[in-house]
């Protein structure tokens, strides 16, 4: 009898992201129910635009935020830490071309004793934007938004019991390796978690939050000592008893130029930021997909072993069928964030292409090494700057000559 429980056990977590989809699915479709039936709401706008250097894609993401269609008030600020970068120079040309597009420059000395660059550059932005603003809208310096992106992101903030908004990504590598799939199909089972009540979160490269929500929940003092934005504030959010809003329409392609064992590390540093700034979504995911995915896997190949030199013991017998629960989830996982791949410029979807990508999910359990490190390693690299991510958490910042110097001291 309890072999049959635990079959069940079993068989319900390898279910899960299968699971998590269909939830994607009926939540995305009644997001735009909800969007469609409200009326139209045009706060004035503030778009918070951090860069660093000339990031891919940065004078088409300015060019794309000077021409929204919105029928609304808007400004973007774009704000660095840097001097004279060719990245201030670029913001300087299209400010000069558009009413809308300010160059804001942010201090570098409180970052690496107190908080990320990035989190100093949102809260410098924050600091200038205009006295009458309503809407914070935040996204990165290499995301290029489609023309009804602020529309679309306000749109769900004019009930009272949404927070923050959240759009999702579409991986574009210029890699078309494997372990790239393998990373657009980890980064889909990601995008399924947003909508997932336990696991609500929005992805940083496109949230919006209201200005008075930001203001009542305390967010400039918890941000002044964080990492990371996004997880911190979604956390936040949450606690305060507001709802974090998918937004189907706003979908946007994220530009990786990176392959290898790069992509393992990039799932690390995913991994690492969630269990640190957003613990909950850390062990919902950790426990109920990751280790699921990874032991699956293993006691697959150990059932296997058995069923080729002989017979295999009851206790192992479920996971001979690991891997056709494994593709039933992710071809629901394709299949619900798929849905949204229309706005992205020059996809076509076809089936060969599903076929790959779900394919590609059986490599996608390499990741789940990465998040096992995840657990026995605090420190991460992004852009030549290594993190000890712990609260408070220390920064190494290594230079051209091998120099290295504990900022966090």
């Amino acid at each position: 009898m309890w072999i049959w429980i635990f079959n069940i056990v079993m068989m319900s977590l390898f279910l899960v992201p299968g699971f998590l989809a269909v939830y994607f699915i009926l939540e995305r479709q009644r997001s735009r129910r909800t969007i469609a039936a409200k009326p139209p709401y045009h706060p004035k706008v503030t778009v918070l635009l951090p860069f660093r250097g000339l990031d891919y894609n940065f004078e088409a993401t300015l060019r794309s935020l000077a021409s929204q269609q919105y029928a609304g008030s808007y400004e973007v600020l774009a704000v660095t830490s840097e001097e004279n970068g060719r990245g201030e120079e670029l913001v300087h040309q299209y400010a000069a071309l558009s009413p809308r597009i300010h160059l804001v420059k942010a201090s570098h000395s409180e970052v690496s004793r107190h908080r990320s660059d990035k989190v100093n550059n949102l809260l410098t932005g924050i600091a200038h934007a205009s006295k009458d603003t309503e809407v914070y809208v935040f996204i990165d310096s290499d995301i290029v938004p489609q023309p009804s992106w602020i529309e679309q992101m306000v749109q769900p903030l004019q009930s009272a019991q949404v927070g923050l908004t959240s759009g999702s990504a579409w991986i574009v590598s210029k890699s078309r390796s494997v372990l790239a799939l393998a990373a657009r199909y980890w980064d889909f089972l990601a995008t399924t978690m947003i909508t997932f009540p336990v696991t609500r979160f929005a992805r940083g490269f496109s949230f919006g939050i209201r200005k008075n929500v930001f203001e009542q929940i305390g967010m400039k003092s918890i941000w002044s000592e964080a990492f990371h934005d996004n997880f911190t504030i979604s956390d936040v959010v949450r606690r305060a008893g507001f709802r974090i809003q998918y937004v189907p329409d706003c979908l946007v392609p994220e530009h990786f130029d990176i392959q290898g064992f790069a992509w393992v590390k990039w799932v690390k540093r995913q991994a690492l930021n969630t269990k640190v700034n957003y613990k909950r979504l850390w062990a919902f995911g950790f426990f109920l997909v990751t280790m699921p995915r990874l032991l699956g896997a293993v006691l697959f190949l150990v059932a296997l072993g058995f069923r080729i030199t002989g017979d295999v013991p009851s206790l192992l017998y479920i996971f001979l069928y690991w891997p056709l629960l494994h593709i039933a989830g992710a071809a629901l996982v394709v299949a619900a964030v798929s849905r949204d791949a229309s706005q992205i410029k020059d996809y076509r979807p076809s089936f060969i292409r599903v076929a790959v990508l779900v394919l590609a999910s059986f490599v996608s359990v390499v990741y789940c090494i990465s998040s096992l490190w995840a657990v026995i390693s605090n420190k991460m690299e992004w852009r030549n700057l290594v993190y000890h991510q712990k609260t408070p958490f220390t920064t190494v910042v290594t230079g051209e000559k091998g120099r290295k110097q504990d900022a966090g001291q």
